[in-house]
């Protein structure tokens, strides 16, 4: 996939977990200091719901594979959209995630957040 194209999809992303997710658990109140959801399984968990939405008609996900979905990764909704808001404050960060995003859904299994160890 030329790079160009992920630009894009580095500022559409936070939308659409926003989207997938629906609007509820925001009240617009004061943000945690920390997340307790680590970076792989948010990257993971959004591919997934992201996939799913794909295949879904209109890519639309139903409330109730979401569901299944998270419950797989033992994350909740809230989790996903904390994430993404106290972590979002620092844009490059988020544009390694997004990266990240974009190279698992092309096909690409690479966690980028993985220490490299090369002695074994």
């Amino acid at each position: 996939m030329p790079t160009g194209l992920r630009r894009p999809r580095v500022l559409s992303s936070l939308f659409a977990v926003l989207t997938i997710l629906g609007s509820t658990g925001c009240d617009g109140g004061t943000l945690p200091l920390s997340v307790d959801l680590d970076r792989e399984t948010f990257v993971a968990t959004y591919v997934d719901l992201r996939l799913a939405a794909l295949d879904s008609p209109g890519g639309i996900l139903p409330d109730v594979q979401r569901d299944a979905i998270l419950a797989d990764h033992d994350v909740t909704q809230d989790q996903l959209l904390e994430f993404a808001e106290v972590r979002g404050r620092d844009a490059a960060y988020m544009t390694d995630v997004w990266n990240e995003v974009a190279a698992r859904m092309d096909g690409d299994p690479v966690d980028a957040s993985a220490d490299t160890d090369t002695t074994g």
